[in-house]
């Protein structure tokens, strides 16, 4: 080991639990490699629900996925860096919006403001598409799978989507009081240690590869995710969205370099 290499590694904080094992595991993978920097992160991918019934619903991680489009909020992985995976969030939120005579819906503020739903409430959303509740149609999210696939090798072949299923004590629109206003709720409380879904095994994305991860419905159905769809202009009112969130360390340049083939 050059000692320049031995010198940095030796300084570097240590940290407990299965975390600080992946990370002293990353340091030990790139050690000869002085341009790679290591830092935990996260990627971000959020989706717009169509104005149509879907099956299926792909996330875009890298800033080159051009199938997959990113949003404002998005956070996605430089073609020449890697992003190794240890956990998870699953998300949707709705935002108020302006629909076209041509049913092609817009938020119309900020995606910024979004308030994370860990459930399909029913006092966010409390709409209804051809005679069936909104909330019963988001429900089909939950009842479906996540499907990771890196290169050539499929890590989760249906991933169940209820693992991310997580109703607060408080819920946003509940009154908690008789107060008007101030006496509702204004968002749901949750534990941030129980939104995270831990990844076993734990997978990679490059930023120069080909990685494909997506919603799929159970069995060959379809569900409508959206609000409710108008004749006009009029009536559509909020855009509905799915997000899906990866946590783990990100390794700048680590697609530009080969890693220490020794560490297993």
């Amino acid at each position: 080991m050059p000692a320049f290499a031995r010198q940095m590694h030796q300084s570097q904080p240590k940290i407990m639990g299965p975390k600080g094992a992946y990370l002293e595991y990353l340091r030990n993978k790139y050690i000869n490699r002085n341009d790679i920097i290591i830092t935990e992160s996260y990627l971000r991918s959020s989706v717009q629900m169509p104005n149509q019934a879907v099956s299926q619903v792909n996330f875009g991680f890298q800033t080159n996925n051009n199938e997959v489009p990113q949003l404002q909020t998005d956070r996605r992985v430089e073609q020449s860096d890697t992003f190794e995976v240890y956990g998870m969030k699953f998300y949707l939120y709705t935002l108020t919006s302006t629909t076209t005579a041509s049913l092609i819906t817009t938020p119309s503020v900020i995606y910024g403001s979004a308030i994370p739903q860990y459930f399909p409430n029913a006092n966010v959303f409390s709409g209804v598409t051809a005679g069936i509740s909104e909330v019963a149609n988001l429900y089909a999210v939950y009842n479906g799978s996540l499907y990771v696939k890196i290169g050539a090798t499929v890590y989760y072949e249906a991933l169940d989507m209820q693992n991310f299923l997580n109703v607060g004590v408080t819920q946003q629109g509940v009154a908690v009081s008789a107060v008007a206003v101030t006496g509702v709720a204004p968002a749901t409380s949750q534990s941030p240690d129980h939104l995270k879904e831990g990844v076993t095994p734990m997978f990679m994305i490059n930023g120069s590869g080909k990685n494909v991860l997506s919603w799929n419905i159970t069995g060959n159905e379809s569900a409508n995710l959206y609000p409710n769809l108008p004749i006009t202009s009029v009536g559509m009112v909020r855009a509905n969205f799915m997000c899906l969130v990866l946590l783990g360390f990100q390794v700048q340049n680590g697609a530009l370099q080969p890693p220490n083939t020794k560490v297993r």
